[in-house]
């Protein structure tokens, strides 16, 4: 696989907190990467490095080419007053300059690779939570990424939605999309993952397919975490 993004001895604080401590960490281009760990771990800090929403203290970030990220947030930061529709075409006309009829077209054939060509003018409040996470995924692809992270997007959908969403996941996969989700369901990591990091106190403690992560783990730490995971 050809490497598409790598952190060289990344860290970050907050104050004097140290939240990451020398991250390495690579991804692969079409790898689908899931980063678990407890609350606390530096899960959402790295991700949002990786978005180049939050600076480093320290290492280095290197993409294969310019990058082009999309991030899809945990509590959908969809535009309440806007339609669905409007909330995809909205980022596209501001900043690359779409005309607006190109822009709902465009949109029109995202919604339909999502299964929400007949929610295009509803409002947030109308669609069940798997709707509106799949409208956010929606909106992220209207900005044309290669790079797709997702930040605790299945906390607060029942399984039914869990699994639509993951259909949507599946597709965008097939699409060659470069994903990486941070996750607290075991069991969606598991099931969507080429490779998973295990991240505790802001170190990898270690990382692997899914299958030698989550059932062959081979340090202490990874094994009580995923004891104490799984058995909640």
């Amino acid at each position: 696989m050809k490497e598409y993004l790598k952190l060289n001895k990344i860290k970050k604080s907050f104050g004097e907190t140290p939240v990451l401590d020398g991250i390495d960490f690579t991804i692969n281009k079409n790898e689908i990467v899931s980063i678990i760990g407890p609350s606390g771990s530096g899960k959402t800090t790295l991700l949002r490095i990786i978005a180049r929403l939050e600076k480093i203290d320290a290492g280095e970030i290197t993409f294969a080419k310019k990058p082009k990220v999309g991030m899809v947030f945990q509590d959908f930061n969809l535009w309440p007053h806007k339609t669905v529709l409007e909330n995809i075409i909205t980022a596209p006309m501001l900043v690359k300059k779409i005309a607006k009829e190109e822009a709902v077209k465009e949109a029109k054939e995202i919604l339909e690779k999502v299964g929400l060509e007949n929610k295009a003018e509803s409002y947030p409040f109308q669609l069940s939570g798997g709707e509106k996470q799949r409208a956010a995924i929606a909106r992220a692809l209207a900005m044309k990424p290669e790079l797709l992270l997702f930040d605790e997007i299945t906390s607060n959908l029942d399984p039914e939605m869990i699994g639509d969403v993951n259909k949507v996941i599946r597709k965008l996969a097939e699409d060659g999309f470069t994903l990486v989700f941070v996750s607290h369901d075991i069991f969606f990591a598991e099931e969507i993952s080429d490779k998973i990091f295990f991240i505790d106190k802001g170190k990898i403690v270690e990382s692997g397919s899914a299958s030698n992560v989550l059932l062959n783990p081979t340090k202490k730490r990874t094994k009580q975490f995923l004891a104490r995971t799984l058995n909640k």
